[in-house]
């Protein structure tokens, strides 16, 4: 056995291997996690620390609500709905300021990976009417997808962020919101224009996509007190519900239900959160000591700098949280703000992310090259990080 410090560094090393060869996050995470376990504990620290993920009464609730959010946004995606609802939503905004930020906000709601190509054609067309550049429209596009999502209670990386936390959702969102509003405020200076959106609104088309969105986010906040029975049980009876509202609105057949779930990529995120439970249990029945010197024991290395690393080399904001909580919690305390800051660090640099799907789609769609947008991307992204860190100081 070597020192669990060191052990981590190489489980990292792996990781970071991993995700350059672009294998699937799960598969990055699961071999950090093994690699972790047998050098700082053998197959002992294995074993038992999968075996109290399996049983932890929090793990199977916090596993069914992600799937269940999975499920939810394969619906929209392969249903069509997502696309009427982002053309609906345009229509009914009609100023372009509105419609090419609102737009892909509420589409991002919906985490399908590459997903910002639902809102691509709409952004280009209002920012066509107001006269933006390609590069500010791929800007535009990549920016106010991720503006809502980082506070949707339904958010898997939230749920996650939650559950490895022991932090409530609404003590997250709570402490996120004024920096969702700061991230809207900072894109507008890029949009001028004027005119309005034409085309005749569908309400009954608009209202089929925006119900379960709208079901899912105010019973997820509304049943917290759940939690205190069952952790998590306020996010899984709010996805059910959200599930069953769409399946009824948009008459989604049996087998269409059966094939979502059967998707791939709900087994993918499945396998992330227990996963990540198991390597949280390694990481806390471990001594840690030696991580801090080899890192440091500042706040901004374990909170930013070590999920930022992780999320940027991925492409996936779900690899930093996943490693720097557990890891936070043993060298420098876990609060609201520290989990907050290591959420949002983890989700700023995986929205900058050169093999982030949303953005290289986007940039592909508006014929731009990344550096182009990276002009815009970049210094706003870097900015957000530093306000954020100002914030979670302020209010810590």
């Amino acid at each position: 056995m070597i020192d669990a410090g060191l052990s981590l560094i190489i489980a990292l090393a792996v990781t970071a291997v991993l995700l350059t060869l672009r294998a699937p996050v799960y598969v990055a995470i699961l071999a950090s996690y093994v690699v972790f376990a047998m050098l700082a504990g053998g197959v002992e620290l294995l074993v038992e620390s999968l075996a109290r993920a399996v049983m932890s009464v929090e793990t199977w609730p916090l596993a069914a609500s992600v799937v269940l959010v999975a499920w939810l946004a394969i619906l929209y995606s392969e249903s069509g709905v997502a696309r009427i609802l982002g053309l609906e939503l345009s229509r009914a905004l009609r100023r372009p300021l509105l419609a090419a930020t609102l737009t892909p906000g509420v589409l991002g709601l919906l985490p399908i990976p590459g997903g910002a190509l639902m809102s691509a054609p709409i952004v280009d067309a209002v920012g066509s009417l107001m006269g933006l550049e390609g590069r500010v429209k791929a800007f535009v596009n990549v920016w106010y997808r991720h503006v809502t999502v980082f506070i949707y209670p339904l958010a898997s990386m939230l749920i996650l962020a939650s559950g490895l936390s022991g932090y409530s959702i609404t003590q997250l969102v709570k402490t996120l919101a004024p920096l969702a509003l700061i991230m809207f405020l900072m894109g507008l200076p890029l949009l001028r224009g004027g005119g309005v959106v034409e085309g005749p609104l569908d309400l009954s088309s608009l209202l089929r996509g925006l119900a379960p969105i709208i079901t899912a986010a105010t019973l997820a906040l509304a049943l917290t007190p759940l939690d205190a029975v069952c952790p998590r049980l306020s996010v899984v009876v709010a996805a059910t519900a959200s599930l069953v509202v769409f399946a009824w609105l948009n008459r989604v057949r049996v087998g269409a239900l059966v094939r979502s779930l059967l998707d791939r990529r709900v087994f993918e995120i499945a396998c992330v959160v227990l996963v990540a439970v198991a390597y949280r249990s390694a990481l806390i029945g471990v001594d840690l000591s030696g991580l801090t010197s080899l890192l440091g024991s500042s706040v901004v290395t374990i909170s930013v700098v070590l999920p930022a690393i992780l999320s940027l080399a991925s492409g996936y904001p779900s690899a930093g949280v996943v490693v720097a909580i557990p890891v936070a919690e043993r060298a420098v305390g876990l609060s609201v703000s520290t989990v907050c800051m290591i959420y949002m660090s983890a989700f700023l640099a995986y929205l900058a992310s050169p093999v982030h799907l949303c953005l290289v789609y986007t940039a592909q769609y508006f014929k731009e090259r990344l550096v182009a947008v990276y002009k815009l991307l970049a210094p706003m992204t870097i900015l957000m990080l530093a306000i954020t860190y100002v914030w979670l100081g302020v209010i810590q």
